[in-house]
C-alpha cells in the first residue's frame, strides 16, 4: 500500500510541475493568463486629451505625407493638397513633420498626463505636449549623419559629379562580372567605415551611370551595390 501511495504521489506531483512548465509565467513570476492582461488594460484607464490628440496629430501628418503629391491612376488624377499653392513644390515631407512639431510645441497639456510625470504633477495645463527638455533628447547625432549624406548625395547628383564618375569607372577590355565584383567589393569595405545610408545615398546614382556608361540594364550594377550597402 505504502508502495502505491508513493508511486500515486511521484506521478502527481510530476504531473503538476510538467504543467507548471508548461504555463505561461511573466517576470514576476505569477502565472499569465487572461485575467492578467485584462488587469493590465484596465490599468491603462481611459484615453486622455493628450494622448487622443496625438494620436490626432499623427494620423494627419501620415495623410499629408500621403496625399501630398498628385496620384494618377487609369482613369483619374487625384490632385494633392499641395497644389493649391503657388509655390507647392517648395512643401516636402520636412515641411509637413516641421508644421507638426511646432503645433506639439504651442498646444498646452497637463504635466500629470505625460510619461514620467511625478505623482505630485499638477493637473493644470502648464506645459505643452512637447518641450525642449524633452525634444532635446533625441539622437541629433544620427539625424545629422543621415541629413548629411542626404545633401551630399543630392550635391553628387545635381553637380554632375555621379554622371563622370560613373563614366569612368567603366574600363574597357575589363569584363562586367568583375567590374561589378569589384566595386561591391570596395562599397562592402567602405560601409565599415561610413553611414550604409550615405553610401548607398551615393553610389546607387553612380552605378546607375556605371550601367549607362556599359549600355546595360541598371539593375545590373545597381542590385548588388545596393546590397553592398546594407
Amino acid at each position: 500500500v505504502r508502495v502505491d501511495l508513493a508511486g500515486e504521489l511521484h506521478e502527481s506531483t510530476n504531473t503538476s510541475s510538467e504543467e507548471m512548465d508548461s504555463t505561461p509565467t511573466t517576470d514576476e513570476g505569477a502565472v499569465a493568463d487572461k485575467d492578467i492582461f485584462i488587469h493590465k488594460y484596465q490599468e491603462l484607464g481611459r484615453w486622455t486629451f493628450e494622448q487622443v490628440y496625438v494620436s490626432v496629430l499623427f494620423a494627419a501628418l501620415a495623410l499629408l505625407w500621403i496625399f501630398r503629391r498628385d496620384m494618377s491612376f487609369s482613369s483619374f488624377t487625384l490632385k494633392g493638397w499641395t497644389s493649391i499653392f503657388e509655390e507647392g513644390k517648395m512643401i516636402s515631407d520636412a515641411t509637413v513633420g516641421m508644421l507638426i512639431a511646432v503645433i506639439l510645441f504651442i498646444t498646452p497639456a497637463k504635466p500629470c498626463n505625460l510619461p514620467g510625470a511625478p505623482e505630485d504633477a499638477t493637473s493644470k495645463r502648464t506645459t505643452t505636449m512637447l518641450d525642449w527638455e524633452t525634444a532635446k533628447k533625441l539622437p541629433f547625432d544620427i539625424v545629422f549623419l543621415f541629413g548629411g549624406g542626404f545633401a551630399l548625395a543630392k550635391g553628387f547628383v545635381a553637380s554632375g559629379l555621379s554622371t563622370w564618375l560613373g563614366e569612368r569607372l567603366v574600363v574597357d577590355g575589363v569584363s562586367l562580372p568583375v567590374q561589378v565584383f569589384l566595386i561591391t567589393f570596395v562599397i562592402e569595405w567602405v560601409t565599415c567605415l561610413t553611414s550604409n545610408t550615405a553610401t548607398s545615398n551615393i553610389m546607387i546614382p553612380i552605378a546607375a551611370e556605371m550601367a549607362n556608361a556599359a549600355q546595360v540594364s541598371p539593375y545590373t550594377i545597381m542590385i548588388p551595390v545596393t546590397l553592398a550597402c546594407s
